[in-house]
């Protein structure tokens, strides 16, 4: 039996939580020992502390709010730095055989043991969006050091080829070493089938957990207030951000556990998140799971998913695009139905947790059975 590292940064948006679960009935003969970063050091204080050195890395600007200085603190050379020292010491606490961490913002490589990374994203994937600012972007130095531990990793598992096609593009990363393994919905609930009554309900759900602006909401309200002019009985739900909106019909509903997502989705007739940016697209997983046509923009993972037999898409900033979008979905049940259909199969057939375990386990044999035997 194999005694394996799973060293994450939080939950990412329950992502790892439900992720190690799926692993662990994948590996059932291995122990997979979850190492939370955030639990060992604060976040806060670490930031706090570091910040002549984001300052130095930065600037002053990273003083211009709360927000500003979380983010370029995260992206700051030590604390990248910090993590990894982090990551380094508790794995001394056993021999493990080897590690599989999600995301890059540290190291948790061992050395001469297998190492595997998840990600739903590059730093400089983001360069691929049409509206990101590349003074945005983190240091030069930060850049080497996330460059550095792909490099090391035996594999790197991706949620999409949008990501896939960064990692060779953008860092010159053998093709052979990237994977992509996709990405699960993040729900509690099934889906059983619905009828094209269940889809007269005329309410747009949008649900994201933070990033109002770029997830597209504010195109999103100002094309709720055209669809209002001619169906003047739609309504607009948002969930997870709560953004100050005075459109009629409209209601926001701020964060709310996973398990209550069920209700929304499930009340919806369309789900629309108009995303400039968007590398990995959970929530329209979600949306498809739960049978929803989707309206999206074709940006990051976003064309992967969203086609004509699922749903629209819109070009980001087209407001009235969005709103015909829209019109045309909320007038045709029949149609919604067809769509969601459609959408829940492509999710069933590769887009749950535990096909995406079952990808990253094939790719591990593979790696296991050609390393040197002195190595493992």
């Amino acid at each position: 039996m194999g005694r394996f590292a799973f060293v994450q940064m939080g939950t990412l948006s329950h992502v790892n939580t439900i992720l190690v679960e799926a692993m662990r009935d994948a590996f059932p003969e291995h122990q997979l020992d979850v190492i939370d970063l955030l639990e060992i050091l604060s976040f806060r204080r670490t930031t706090l502390a570091l910040v002549p050195w984001t300052l130095a890395e930065y600037g002053p600007t990273i003083f211009r709010s709360k927000k500003e200085l979380a983010g370029r603190s995260l992206a700051s050379t030590k604390m990248y730095q910090e993590f990894s020292r982090t990551a380094a010491d508790a794995l001394r606490q056993y021999p493990y055989d080897g590690v599989f961490q999600t995301q890059t913002l540290f190291d948790a490589s061992l050395p001469g043991k297998p190492f595997f990374i998840f990600t739903d994203n590059t730093a400089l994937a983001n360069t691929y969006y049409a509206h990101f600012d590349k003074r945005r972007l983190p240091s030069g130095r930060w850049l080497e050091l996330e460059a550095q531990t792909y490099e090391r990793a035996d594999r790197v598992f991706v949620c999409s080829k949008h990501v896939e096609r960064s990692l060779i593009e953008l860092y010159g990363f053998q093709p052979s070493k990237a994977e992509h393994v996709g990405a699960g919905a993040n729900v509690t609930g099934n889906s059983p089938p619905r009828r094209v009554e269940d889809y007269a309900s005329r309410e747009i759900l949008f649900v994201a957990r933070h990033l109002w602006e770029g997830k597209g909401g504010p195109e999103l309200e100002r094309a709720f207030e055209v669809v209002l002019r001619q169906m003047p009985d739609a309504k607009l739900t948002i969930v997870g951000v709560r953004p100050r909106i005075r459109v009629p019909n409209c209601t926001t509903m701020g964060p709310v556990p996973l398990a209550e997502l069920d209700h929304y989705y499930r009340r919806a007739s369309v789900f629309c998140m108009p995303s400039r940016v968007d590398c990995a697209g959970n929530v329209y997983l979600e949306a498809l799971h739960y049978r929803l046509p989707i309206v999206g923009a074709p940006v990051g993972h976003v064309p992967e998913l969203v086609s004509q037999d699922v749903g629209f898409s819109v070009d980001p900033g087209d407001v009235e695009g969005l709103a015909a979008a829209l019109l045309s979905l909320l007038s045709d049940p029949a149609r919604c139905k067809d769509f969601g259909d459609r959408g829940h199969e492509i999710v069933a057939g590769f887009y749950t947790w535990p096909r995406v375990a079952g990808r990253i386990r094939r790719c591990f044999d593979e790696v296991m059975a050609n390393r040197p035997a002195t190595s493992s």
